[in-house]
């Protein structure tokens, strides 16, 4: 993933981080609640971006 996220920053597109690790500086990052069950993890990571294609299409 690593790869990808470089190559897309060196791209100058904006990024938005979701989940537990905070991007770079200047990066926006919608952080997880303290506490979640990793098994619940990724749903929490996922939701937040199926929102935003939603009211993008709307």
């Amino acid at each position: 993933m690593r790869p990808v996220l470089e190559r897309i920053r060196s791209s100058g597109a904006p990024l938005l981080t979701v989940g537990a690790a905070q991007g770079m500086e200047g990066e926006a990052w919608l952080p997880l609640p303290a506490g979640v069950p990793e098994l619940l993890a990724p749903v929490l990571q996922i939701l937040p971006i199926q929102l935003l294609k939603v009211t993008e299409t709307r």
